[in-house]
């Protein structure tokens, strides 16, 4: 079930969905491409119903999110091709496919032709495809995949994010003593010096376990401390406060779960904090605004975050190509891009790249500002 988009004129979200049902029925289209580029979707796009033609409905929320992501693929494709990009885009609904439909698609030469491939969501799935096109570069947009060399994860395991809150406090505040708090020190230990350049930068991080309101060893003397918690509840923010307030220029980086779960807490000096997420959209962006804009325009909808990813991965895969070529993986910049809703920071990993980029959120007043 394979279908081609050329993406120089408007395609409404209805014609999208119209378009995949048809293609439940039909069955793959033949295609000629004289694009640069063919680029894979494979994703759920639709659910189950039962014997009484009841839906799924955790399936039914993840086939909307689904087609939300692709109307911001659409979109980006769309902005792409006024830079002169180019390429033919195949669909296919990976939802209730049995082995021999799933090894159908996989083994096609449409899907064994292709330079990209947008998902699936599906660990197992994804393995078959990387053991029977190992060149194909994967795009896991959503999860954490092990799977190849040619695979970009847009999302790090939750457990692993104090590795991109670290690297992203050592890009933006190299010139502070950065003292890392954490009710595990062994671990956050060897976690930060696996990823310290050299004994340089090491020199500049001291190490302090948090146990009953205690800090030890005590925090530097001085001014410009950037306290980086890992593994502490938000509800000792006044402790944690009460370590800086009379520091000049110091500031502590939260815990990568306090701003999900954001708990107010009374003479608690917020300034002091700034709060590394993900997922997090600036509603006075202009870039976020125009995204915003054209998308109700394309789709007569608000886009959910699942919106805003599509439109960040591809446009940031898009440059890429448009930059660099297939080999993009090979030459990406140390630069961390700013996107709608996150920020794209690929890095070398065991599998492929993964992004290890962060948002840094701070209030000012009571405004919410980026720290980048």
């Amino acid at each position: 079930m394979g279908i081609t988009k050329k993406y120089n004129l408007y395609r409404s979200f209805i014609i999208l969905f119209l378009s995949l049902l048809i293609l439940n029925i039909n069955g793959q289209s033949e295609i000629k491409s004289n694009s640069n580029y063919r680029i894979g979707v494979f994703l759920p796009f639709s659910a189950s119903t039962d014997a009484e033609g009841n839906i799924d409905k955790q399936q039914q929320l993840i086939s909307y999110a689904m087609m939300d992501f692709y109307g911001g693929i659409q979109l980006a494709l769309e902005n792409l091709s006024k830079l002169g990009f180019s390429a033919d885009v195949y669909t296919w609904n990976s939802h209730g496919k049995s082995t021999t439909e799933l090894n159908q698609i996989i083994e096609s030469n449409t899907f064994k032709s292709l330079d990209i491939l947008i998902g699936p969501i599906d660990d197992k799935v994804a393995v078959e495809i990387s053991q029977s096109n190992p060149t194909i570069i994967q795009v896991s947009p959503l999860k954490y995949l092990k799977n190849n060399s040619n695979t970009i994860n847009f999302f790090q395991k939750k457990e692993n994010r104090f590795e991109s809150v670290f690297e992203g406090v050592v890009n933006r505040f190299s010139n502070y003593k950065i003292c890392i708090i954490s009710n595990n020190i062994a671990k956050a230990q060897i976690t930060v010096k696996n990823l310290l350049k050299d004994d340089k930068d090491s020199k500049t991080v001291s190490y302090h376990s948090y146990k009953n309101g205690s800090i030890k060893p005590n925090i530097p003397s001085g001014d410009d401390i950037i306290m980086v918690i890992d593994g502490i509840s938000q509800t000792q923010k006044l402790s944690l406060t009460k370590r800086i307030n009379r520091k000049t220029n110091s500031y502590i980086i939260a815990d990568h779960t306090w701003f999900d779960n954001f708990l107010s807490t009374e003479e608690v000096d917020e300034s002091l904090i700034i709060y590394p997420t993900i997922n997090y959209i600036f509603g006075l962006d202009s870039s976020t605004q125009e995204f915003s804009n054209q998308y109700l325009d394309s789709f007569h909808a608000e886009p959910s975050r699942f919106g805003y990813q599509g439109y960040d991965q591809m446009w940031f895969i898009g440059n890429a190509l448009l930059t660099f070529g297939i080999d993009f993986m090979e030459f990406l910049p140390k630069a961390e891009f700013s996107g709608t809703i996150n920020n794209i920071a690929l890095k070398k990993s065991e599998y492929g790249m993964i992004n290890k980029g962060i948002r840094f959120i701070y209030r000012k007043e009571s405004e919410l500002i980026c720290w980048d």
